[in-house]
């Protein structure tokens, strides 16, 4: 996440492409639920299998604080995201 393209390309929550001759197009959406839905999400990776469940590697951002973290197992990740960052701001303090 310290390179800037790194950051810019997993915050994308929509992008359409072609190809060099323009004659082909595709429209590529995040499958990151929470870049579009709420703010402070800035993206990173997503994934599932039957076995290891929905999972989600996170940054959020908020006044300047930054939290990276990661959901494993959940049958429903972005909730469980959300709730992660919400429990930390309420029980953390940063000095």
């Amino acid at each position: 996440m310290e390179k800037e393209e790194v950051r810019n390309i997993v915050a994308t929550a929509h992008k359409k492409i072609t190809t060099v001759d323009g004659k082909l197009a595709f429209d590529l959406k995040n499958t990151n639920e929470l870049l579009s839905s709420t703010s402070g999400f800035l993206g990173i990776k997503t994934g599932s299998t039957p076995n290891a469940l929905g999972c989600l590697s996170f940054l959020y951002e908020k006044d300047g604080r930054q939290i990276i973290g990661v959901i494993l197992g959940s049958t429903d990740r972005f909730a469980d995201a959300k709730n992660l960052v919400n429990w930390i701001f309420k029980s953390y303090e940063w000095k």
